[in-house]
């Protein structure tokens, strides 16, 4: 009876002393093989912003921007942006050399002309500006109907859905990771065409939403390497229930 017992004893002892160091290699394994990652089209990524643009209604938005006007580039700017489609916009400067000032402009109203106010004493009594008046260029290459993701996503798509077909597009996924607190997937976007073929920029760098789907901060460069302008889309908020933006103003 105890040599059955020891015998078997013996026989449980010899088999743990194999299973259990295939146990922990394979818990090992585990540890040290990262899971694949799905294969992203970096194309298909910059696509994909004009779909998810298409089916929201509304957003709000701190938009931090940076431009260069004539050769030199300006302060950094940041505003907090309302836009309603088609196209109703609430902004107001709360840092940079406007702070202070609000602005509203909405397709049909007030005759087509954006309402203005200045910061400080000025702001008392309110500016009606025709959509292109240099008075709005001061410190943009932009005019009101170029302001927001729309006119961006368009532009970048069309650019690129152009590049492809002429054959001189170039996008890399440079990796995910964070940026304003959302995770992103980072691409870089290289045009391989020269000044004066009607592209928005040469090169640009851009930040996209990996929930989302949406750009939350982008960096164009011109033909000689130069930036151009940066943005960054802080705390986008999709679909909020924006109402009587007028009477903000």
């Amino acid at each position: 009876m105890i040599r059955r017992r020891l015998s078997r004893t013996i026989h449980i002892l010899a088999c743990l002393s194999v299973c259990l160091p295939l146990a922990a290699t394979h818990a090992s394994a585990a540890k040290e093989t990262p899971a694949a990652s799905p294969a992203v089209s970096p194309a298909a990524l910059l696509l994909k912003m004009e779909e998810v643009y298409n089916g929201i209604q509304s957003y709000r938005a701190i938009v931090v921007s940076r431009e260069r006007v004539g050769g030199v580039l300006q302060p950094e700017d940041k505003t907090l942006f309302e836009f309603k489609k088609p196209f109703e916009l609430f902004m107001t400067w709360i840092e940079g050399p406007k702070k202070g000032s609000r602005l509203y402009f909405r397709n049909g109203w007030n005759e087509d002309r954006i309402r203005l106010r200045q910061a400080g004493i000025l702001g008392a009594i309110p500016i009606n500006l025709d959509p292109a008046s240099s008075l709005l260029k001061n410190g943009t290459n932009h005019t009101i109907r170029e302001a927001g993701l729309g006119f961006f996503i368009q532009t970048v798509t069309s650019n690129v859905r152009r590049a492809q077909a002429a054959g001189i597009l170039e996008v890399r996924h440079t990796g995910k990771r964070t940026v304003e607190a959302r995770p992103v997937h980072t691409l870089d976007v290289n045009i391989g065409s020269k000044p004066g073929n009607g592209y928005y920029c040469r090169r640009l760098l851009i930040d996209i939403d990996a929930e989302i789907h949406l750009p939350i901060r982008f960096t164009t460069f011109d033909w000689d390497g130069n930036i151009v302008e940066q943005f960054s889309y802080r705390d986008l908020t999709l679909n909020p229930p924006l109402r009587d933006l007028e009477r903000k103003i």
